[in-house]
This record gives structure tokens, C-alpha cells and sequence, in this order.
């Protein structure tokens, strides 16, 4: 039930713990249903050997820096790096541009939709006193995920913003992250 009903591509993996953070089981979901099908991906796309090296980053949270986590990662070929504490700001790619992006554009996404539904209601000569927006989760869930979709989208066909976190952490030729 917490999930939105809406269809998602069948490419996402739409999945929740029991209490909704992240464990040691959504990250090796993660792994398996995420990661391996992309980087296995780039390495046929890319011509490279199955037996290719590949790199995730990761910060520091305990539900993905476990022994089966870790021994999951090494089975297919994959190594990390964590981030040290505090350091996200500065060392995370995604944090350093995908992350301010995406919240940019989910608030706009929502301050439209909240100022459509007060334009609508006002043309219908609705007072602004009496002006009542749906903002139930029944309401919000499946909106959220249609602009979850379209963030996806906007990022797919954006890819500068992703590369931009990889060389803002001066990292993007170390791992081999070209233009």
C-alpha cells in the first residue's frame, strides 16, 4: 500500500523495507535488479571483457558496508570505494549535482501542480479562503512518481549534469567517465 499505484518502467525496481530504510536485503536488490543489468550493459555496449573491473561509490552507512554486501560486490567483479563521513558534500558525485538537481525539479514539479489547482479553483470563483488542495498521500503518490518518471527522463537526456558530479569530485578521467 506505500507504494503509488502507477507503472513504472520495468526497468525500476520499486521495493520498500519493512520499516523503509535501506538494509543489507535492499541493497543487494539493488545490486542484482540495478547495477549488474547497467554495468553489464555498458560492457557489452562498450565492447569490454565480462571479467572487467567496475567501480560503485558508496558513503559510509552500515546497511550496504556488510560482510554479505561486500561478498556480493567481489562475485561480480565489482569494487567500491566509501566515502569517509562528513565528505558527501564534497567526494559523492551524485551529491554533487544530481542530488541539488533533482530536488530543484521535484519542488518546481510540485509548486506547479500546487499553483494549477489554485488557478483552477479561482476560475471557478472559488475565494482563496475557501480554496481547499488535495494533498493526501492517495493524491500526491501516483503525481510523485509521474514526476519521478520525468526527472528520469530529464537526467537521461541531460547526461552533462551526471558527469559534471564525477568532475566536480575530480574523479571523472580516473574512472574512465568521458564525454
Amino acid at each position: 500500500m506505500c507504494h503509488p499505484k502507477f507503472s513504472f518502467p520495468s526497468s525500476f525496481n520499486i521495493t520498500h523495507s519493512e520499516n523503509h530504510w535501506a538494509n543489507a536485503e535492499t541493497m543487494a536488490e539493488y545490486i542484482n535488479k540495478i547495477i549488474v543489468p547497467y554495468i553489464d550493459s555498458v560492457k557489452d555496449e562498450k565492447d569490454f571483457s565480462i571479467r572487467q573491473k567496475s567501480l560503485v561509490i558508496f558513503d559510509c552507512f552500515r546497511g550496504q558496508i556488510t560482510d554479505e554486501f561486500l561478498s556480493l560486490l567481489n562475485k561480480e567483479s565489482i569494487l567500491y570505494a566509501t566515502i569517509p563521513p562528513n565528505c558527501t558534500d564534497k567526494l559523492q558525485p551524485m551529491d554533487l549535482s544530481v542530488n541539488k538537481c533533482a530536488k530543484d525539479f521535484l519542488k518546481e514539479q510540485f509548486q506547479q501542480y500546487y499553483a494549477n489547482e489554485v488557478t483552477k479553483q479561482q476560475e471557478k470563483g472559488i475565494s482563496v479562503e475557501e480554496i481547499k488542495i488535495d494533498l493526501s498521500l492517495t493524491n500526491l503518490k501516483p503525481l510523485g512518481a509521474r514526476w519521478l518518471l520525468k526527472l528520469y527522463h530529464f537526467l537521461k537526456s541531460n547526461p552533462d549534469t551526471i558527469y559534471n558530479g564525477f568532475h566536480k569530485a575530480g574523479i571523472a578521467e580516473a574512472v574512465g567517465y568521458c564525454r
